[in-house]
């Protein structure tokens, strides 16, 4: 009986890995125990708890389109190729794993009626005649071939060995083909530029009308032509910051290093106004505001299309494969001493804690592992129609309400679009940017920023792509900025993004555009890897199909303090003018005069 038993309990673990197969592939995470041994619920996670979830299939079959896009994109490192022969391996090894639970259960069956047998045989014994079971049992042929329990138990066993070997073999498979599937990028845009940074297409350019800002430096971005000592010149963001005493990057320098840096006095209450103003604007279009971790594991930033980790990337330069370098802009963080909770050394060195690059990342993966209703009225056509995107703005165009929230939050459902809105702090490496924007506040190791973050279905993104962007344009046109919005090209699209905007700012004492803000569709890269999905209602997937996601940048506070101050700083009358929109925040002051005497300290 205990032989059989224990043929029983494996072919019950082998029935259920059978038929949940998507469990076995795709969630990791569920291999493992929620209660620890002595059966309290447990916060432990299993190493890299996502893993992403592919279409190996499609994959496979569109492997020359898919490598294309890649090189598009400049990713050396992806090839569907291989991701296809391993889905072939994997697709004969599971086959053959089939096969052999199908004979551990046969064994099992027929290791079940000679007990069977055998038990009701000794039910009508005495129990002097008990010991002869078991000769009775080895004799009883007729129905098992010249079978004997010892010949099905080493049969079991040695079947069970071949399963425990198989099984390795495939997971070994499976590992490899999730590591291949995920270097491969989004799917791109058919509009988006092929190329690098040189290729990007201006969409929308906007020019404040100097009168309407009481800046001399405005008409900067009219009177750019000319070269050499025929250019004008005009006071850049440090030297401004300087004069009037509100940010500071020496000191900050001596506490922290290079690239990080101080608001002081009106500049700590220009970032909290931008902070207000920004969030305001989001909630009036329907997007609820978040607070979130500024650390996230790596399993959850790469899953958002970040690297956590250097990598080496094979680039194939025409002479032969030249392994290059690709370092991480993220830091990780080392604890002082282990997280009990997380019980293993393996998930700490595997799994870090990093810090957060943007609020998109713990926005995103709030919602891991949901799953999100749809309004069975909302339909979309595919292109981009603009009565289209009007109505869906207006539909949502009202104020964000915390009683509104609540009540939504009370409810099981979840309804598309969900709109949020993030503050965090943001956290570069910068790595490979040496010598690069070095100078004041526009490339830092650390800044706030307010980050838009919708949840979509496939049908809606497109036009919540332009709603972000809309959005956006109203923050720097009140703001009184001059910009112009691009369609980035597919070299500047990272890993996620199907389609990005960029937004720059002319920042006259840079004399130059600078990036303030972007706005990007990533369709369902994030949602495969965070599994995040919706009732669609298809036959195919069980009805469920994945979510997409979008991420919109409202304002990263240095870059737009930049802008701001080399847009308003007014030279001849030494002061800096104060956009109307962000007194209420700034204590109802117009305008920050130069003091007399300066105590702000140099700084380069």
């Amino acid at each position: 009986m205990a032989i059989r038993a224990l043929i029983c309990r494996q072919n019950l673990r082998l029935y259920i890995k059978h038929h949940h197969q998507q469990i076995y592939l795709y969630a990791a995470k569920y291999e493992y125990s929620s209660k620890s041994s002595n059966g309290n619920a447990t916060n432990s996670m299993p190493p890299n708890q996502y893993r992403g979830v592919y279409n190996y299939k499609y994959i496979r079959d569109n492997a020359d389109q898919i490598l294309q896009n890649a090189k598009n994109r400049n990713v050396h490192d992806a090839d569907p190729h291989i991701v296809g022969q391993l889905y072939e391996q994997f697709r004969t090894a599971t086959t053959k794993l089939n096969e052999l639970r199908s004979q551990l259960n046969q064994v099992s069956k027929r290791f079940g009626k000679m007990m069977a047998a055998a038990n009701k045989k000794g039910s009508k014994m005495k129990p002097a005649d008990q010991t002869s079971q078991d000769k009775q049992l080895e004799d009883n042929n007729d129905d098992s071939g010249g079978e004997t329990k010892e010949s099905l138990a080493k049969k079991a066993n040695d079947l069970k060995d071949q399963i425990k070997d198989l099984k390795s073999e495939l997971q070994s498979i499976e590992d490899n083909m999730v590591h291949e599937a995920s270097k491969i990028p989004n799917s791109t845009h058919p509009d988006v530029p092929i190329g690098d940074e040189s290729a990007a297409k201006v969409v929308q350019e906007y020019h404040q009308a100097a009168t309407n800002l009481h800046s001399q430096n405005n008409n900067a971005f009219i009177n750019t032509s000319g070269s050499g000592s025929s250019k004008p010149s005009y006071l850049d963001h440090v030297d401004i910051y300087q004069s009037l005493g509100i940010a500071n990057t020496e000191s900050a320098s001596k506490v922290a290093g290079s690239r990080f840096h101080y608001l002081v006095g009106a500049g700590a209450l220009l970032e909290q106004a931008l902070v207000q103003f920004s969030l305001q604007k989001a909630m009036a279009k329907g997007y609820v505001p978040y607070v979130v971790p500024d650390m996230a594991r790596a399993d959850i930033i790469a899953a958002c299309g970040f690297r956590p980790r250097a990598a080496t990337t094979n680039i194939n330069n025409g002479d032969g494969i030249t392994p290059t370098a690709e370092p991480s802009q993220i830091y990780q963080v080392s604890p002082v001493e282990p997280e009990p909770q997380l019980q293993t050394k393996e998930y700490q060195t595997t799994n870090p804690l990093c810090l957060v690059a943007t609020a998109e990342i713990p926005l995103v993966a709030f919602h891991a592992d949901k799953v999100f209703n749809t309004p069975p009225s909302t339909t979309y056509s595919n292109n981009n129609d603009s009565t289209m995107l009007d109505s869906m703005i207006t539909a949502t165009d009202m104020p964000w309400h915390p009683t509104h929230h609540l009540q939504q939050s009370s409810n099981n459902s979840l309804s598309l679009p969900t709109r949020m809105v993030g503050v965090s702090h943001c956290f570069r490496a910068e790595a490979g940017a040496g010598g690069k924007d070095t100078r004041g506040l526009y490339r830092l190791h650390q800044f706030t920023k307010v980050e838009m973050v919708v949840i979509s279905t496939p049908d809606q993104s497109n036009y919540i792509l332009e709603e972000i962007r809309g959005i956006q344009e109203s923050i720097f046109q009140d703001l009184g900025l001059n910009y112009r919005v691009l369609d980035m090209p597919t070299h500047e699209l990272g890993a996620a993004a199907y389609r990005k905007y960029d937004i720059e700012a002319w920042m006259p004492g840079r004399g130059k555009w600078g990036e303030i803000s972007s706005a990007s569709n990533c369709t369902d890269f994030q949602a495969r890897r965070l599994n995040i999905r919706y009732k669609s209602g298809k036959k195919d997937g069980g009805g469920l199909d994945f979510v997409h996601t979008l991420n919109g940048t409202a304002c990263a506070v240095p870059r737009t303090l930049v802008a701001l101050l080399e847009t308003h700083y007014n030279e001849k009358e030494k002061c800096l003018y104060i956009p109307k929109v962000l007194r209420p925040w700034m204590m109802g002051v117009e305008s920050l005069k130069v003091p007399h005497t300066s105590t702000s300290g140099s700084n380069s």
